[in-house]
């Protein structure tokens, strides 16, 4: 999970399209896009993995991750997570 260590550059990504757009109503469906597309490029190798065959596994791996260190524990809890649940 190294991929997660470049983390901040995508956040400034996010930031930037999301303060850029305004969060306005009609602008909410191309955000969530924006945001899952970062994420499915964020998660694109451990996705791929031969280990990750459901959402159950790729919990447990991002779960590892979080336990490494700070910076991707924050990233799963704060960014990966509640993408997730936006997507259900």
């Amino acid at each position: 999970m190294d991929h997660l260590r470049q983390v901040p550059v995508f956040l400034k990504f996010c930031i930037r399209l999301l303060v850029h757009q305004k969060c306005s109503e009609e602008k909410f469906p191309e955000n969530v896009r924006a945001v899952r597309l970062v994420v499915e490029e964020l998660l694109r190798s451990t996705i791929n993995c031969k280990d990750v065959g459901s959402m159950e596994d790729l919990l447990a791996n991002l779960e590892d991750a979080a336990r490494k260190s700070k910076t991707s524990k924050m990233w799963v809890n704060c960014f990966i997570k509640p993408v997730f649940l936006m997507m259900l």
